[in-house]
């Protein structure tokens, strides 16, 4: 059984891994609701804190998509950033602006250790074969860290798919992001406790459930108050062609198919097109969606 050290403090773990807005979004929103409540974080592998927690060493445990376990409660917290293509700068296809699954299959693929989680490893690869990215060889890297995996991509051993909230590794010389067309996902992200929780904790419980699904809820409703997005958006600078920019600017101004294949003098089915592609390249799922990434990425005017 759980306990709490203190009424106030409410011990919670986090996956190193994931993008840090997903800790502070979840405090933030936490702590409105119990603002006295004081949160102390551990970083951990999504293993090592299961097992914390089953042992009582946890209150929380904030995890890549855990299994469902009847030891455990487990409230979604963020839906997966969307994933990018990260290259070597001199690789053969960092001249592309897209990276589809038929530009892979003779690529290395780069990623965290098979050991640190062997179920979320085999999940992770199987969601990639299943939405075609299949590679032909998988490298492991040094560490677990995007930090490490961009390293090794860096140091010529493949190519990784990373979260594109490290859009600005553009910038840094070495390596390149690129969108992905169909897009990918990591995994979503969970909090959990023990299902048999401390009577103490139990208040505090009803913050955490409360704040995760009001989280989770407003990523699942509006893609563009993701960071995650904002990054992808920003990979899609590049990626968007003239043509599709101007329909880009008539979804802005509220034009339905119809009257954007005229204004351009093209057939609606080449306008549907152009609008799939906008959404894949700033990895997005609706037309509204894909205006209001555009505008926070620059590629419209505010």
């Amino acid at each position: 059984m759980t306990t709490l050290a203190s009424e106030r403090l409410l011990r919670a773990g986090f996956a190193p891994a994931l993008p840090l807005h997903v800790l502070l979004g979840f405090v933030r929103a936490l702590r409105s609701r119990a603002p006295d409540l004081a949160v102390d974080v551990t970083h951990l592998s999504s293993v090592d804190q299961l097992e914390r927690l089953r042992a009582g060493e946890l209150d929380l445990a904030i995890v890549v998509e855990p299994h469902a376990d009847p030891e455990l409660e487990i409230e979604p917290l963020f839906p997966g950033e969307p994933l990018a293509a990260c290259l070597p700068v001199d690789h053969r296809l960092a001249e592309r602006q897209m990276i589809q699954p038929s530009d892979v299959s003779e690529e290395t693929l780069v990623c965290s250790g098979r050991s640190i989680n062997p179920a979320a490893y085999e999940r992770t690869l199987a969601g990639f074969a299943a939405a075609g990215y299949r590679f032909r060889n998988v490298e492991e890297a040094a560490g677990n860290t995007a930090r490490e995996i961009v390293f090794a991509v860096a140091s010529g051993q493949g190519m990784a798919l990373v979260p594109v909230s490290l859009a600005e590794l553009n910038d840094v010389g070495d390596v390149i992001l690129r969108p992905l067309d169909p897009p990918l996902r990591l995994p979503s992200t969970a909090v959990a406790w023990h299902a048999n929780s401390s009577p103490r904790l139990r208040p505090i419980l009803a913050a955490v459930r409360s704040a995760a699904r009001e989280l989770f809820e407003s990523d699942e409703g509006d893609e563009s108050s993701q960071p995650a997005t904002d990054g992808h958006a920003r990979l899609a600078v590049g990626a968007v062609t003239a043509r599709q920019l101007d329909v880009l600017r008539l979804l802005a101004d509220g034009r339905s198919t119809g009257d954007i294949a005229t204004e351009l003098g093209l057939s609606q089915t080449t306008v549907r097109n152009h609008v799939a592609g906008l959404m894949a390249a700033l990895g997005v799922h609706t037309r509204l969606q894909a205006v209001i990434a555009a505008k926070r990425a620059g590629l419209l005017d505010l």
